[in-house]
């Protein structure tokens, strides 16, 4: 073989291996030119909210109702911290606070003074006009007792208005104190921030609990994010927002599920002509359990409202 005919086979060979790697490399790209292979593209899901519930108050747990894997509403009671202490100090406050609106509301005193003063000008102006038909009727003695007395028929009207705007205050501080007890009742009472399940369960019943303390962790099952990364150069973050996709997740034990969904998030940080939006849709049962849980391998394609096409593997 001459040298000419050795060299060209070298350089055949080289191309063929070229090829062969560049096919290695690029044999993951499939409908549409995405990458298989690059993480970017492989979808999630994802947990929309999640809560630890905390105590807000120091005291012992009479009450944990739940256990790991159970269903739990909004608002609804999962534990309790004793609460008799509370409870009586706010017997007390409620019955000071009635005894206080009781006294506010009573204008007795008010409409006495107003009738005593309307008595006493009266007699000073009957001995005032006695006087004026025919003069010494009425000693000026008299006159002056009289003048005085409605004098102090006005300053005791004046004094029962004022002392009936204390009280009116003090049925007010009362009743806060009501509230603020009542309040502490409320945060020995534990519920739900939002519809889930209990993921973790951190106290017992009988444990003692500080404020701050997590007792349950609760994982909104309901509706779950399907997490992934876009080809920005395909698909424009502004239409893509709001677009119908259909999901097709990848149910543990193999099988393939497919829902409807709308994306909500697309981010604003652009990384390698990428970025990521999250679509959102609703979980279902099967015999009591949520079929979707986080963390499950997922493809979206975008049937409405977007370029078309498929992406995320």
């Amino acid at each position: 073989m001459t040298g000419k005919k050795v060299f060209s086979t070298v350089v055949l060979l080289l191309s063929t291996l070229f090829c062969c790697s560049l096919h290695a490399q690029i044999g993951g790209i499939g409908h549409g030119g995405e990458d298989t292979r690059n993480p970017l593209n492989y979808c999630k899901l994802k947990i929309i909210s999640k809560a630890e519930v905390p105590a807000e108050d120091a005291g012992v747990l009479d009450l944990v109702d739940f256990s790991e894997g159970q269903y739990v509403e909004k608002g609804q009671l999962i534990a309790s911290i004793n609460k008799k202490d509370v409870e009586l100090a706010a017997k007390i406050a409620a019955s000071e606070y009635q005894a206080a609106k009781k006294t506010a509301e009573n204008t007795m005193s008010i409409q006495y003074a107003a009738k005593a003063y309307e008595v006493a000008k009266t007699d000073f102006e009957s001995s005032i006009e006695a006087n004026r038909t025919q003069r010494g009727t009425v000693t000026k003695q008299q006159i002056r007792s009289q003048k005085l007395q409605a004098e102090r028929s006005v300053m005791q009207a004046k004094m029962a208005l004022q002392e009936a705007k204390i009280a009116r205050l003090d049925a007010v501080a009362k009743f806060n104190t009501y509230q603020r007890a009542q309040a502490a009742v409320d945060r020995r009472d534990i519920t739900s921030p939002l519809n889930g399940v209990v993921a973790k369960k951190y106290k017992h019943q009988g444990e003692w609990a500080q404020p701050g303390d997590s007792v349950l962790k609760v994982v909104q099952m309901d509706r779950l994010w399907v997490e992934g990364d876009i080809n920005g150069s395909k698909y424009a973050r502004h239409t893509v927002m709001g677009s119908k996709v259909r999901i097709t997740v990848k149910l543990t034990g193999g099988e393939e599920r497919f829902f409807d969904g709308k994306v909500v998030y697309a981010s604003s940080e652009i990384e390698s002509n990428e970025y990521t939006i999250r679509a959102e849709i609703e979980n279902q049962k099967e015999n009591g359990h949520w079929i979707l849980s986080p963390g499950l391998d997922a493809k979206m394609e975008i049937v409405s409202g977007g370029a078309g096409g498929q992406f995320g593997f």
